[in-house]
């Protein structure tokens, strides 16, 4: 049974590292990037050694390797640090916080689209939070294009 469950997890978690081969595989990959931090969890529930079979050993070793796959977007989004990038398309914006492992599995409040801003010519930049006067997260969207020489 648990290998059954390993073989998609695995299938699943190798989008996360690898371009998309079709188009329609686009919503799966995202979804493993996105929500890999929770899959990984799952993935280590499988691969708990419930029985040392040779279908269990499969199972053990797939599921771990789909952990270590889903964690991968992760671990590399906590090598990035935003701030030089955002700093020399937009100026001096203060500070910026980086990845926060702790946040993921928090429930957050409501997110909404509070303002869009211009900055120098047609950069955009679109800012997410909860409305709130007081200090709480805020989602930047920076919107990129193609530059032109």
């Amino acid at each position: 049974m648990r290998l059954w469950l390993a073989i998609p997890l695995f299938s699943l978690s190798t989008l996360a590292v690898l371009r998309v081969p079709h188009g329609a595989l686009w919503k799966p990959a995202v979804g493993a990037t996105e929500w890999g931090h929770l899959l990984a969890v799952i993935a280590l529930v499988v691969a708990l050694p419930w029985g040392w079979d040779r279908a269990g050993q499969a199972a053990t070793g797939l599921a771990l390797v789909a952990a270590v796959l889903f964690a991968t977007p992760m671990l590399r989004a906590t090598a990035v640090d935003p701030g030089p990038a955002v700093a020399r398309a937009f100026g001096a914006v203060g500070p910026i916080a980086g990845v926060r492992w702790s946040a993921l599995f928090r429930s957050a409040a409501p997110v909404g689209l509070v303002r869009t801003e211009v900055l120098a010519g047609d950069r955009r930049v679109d800012l997410y939070g909860t409305g709130s006067a007081s200090a709480r997260p805020l989602v930047v969207a920076l919107h990129g294009g193609v530059e032109q020489r």
